[in-house]
């Protein structure tokens, strides 16, 4: 894993346009489908550069986890299937 997801996702987001919050944990919390900050292509994007970046693979049941739709769901997310990889399952 190159980057710590937490701040690989405010990075990302942040390169798109400000986010709510002043403090990374507030910033963590923003619904990004709720508040607009990307659509259904950028979706796509950002899918395709957290599988390079962290080395995982989302399937359907991770885009139905309600955690998907929010900073904070996708960095937990994220540690849970890099951690999944280092546990070889």
């Amino acid at each position: 894993m190159s980057a710590n997801p937490r701040d690989w996702l405010i990075h990302w987001f942040e390169r798109r346009g400000p986010l709510a919050g002043v403090t990374p944990e507030e910033k963590l919390q923003t619904d990004y489908f709720e508040a607009s900050l990307i659509d259904s292509f950028a979706v796509i994007e950002l899918i395709t550069a957290i599988e390079a970046e962290f080395k995982i693979k989302f399937n359907e049941t991770h885009f139905q986890d309600r955690r998907f739709s929010t900073l904070v769901g996708l960095e937990a997310l994220i540690t849970e299937l890099v951690a999944n990889i280092r546990r070889g399952q």
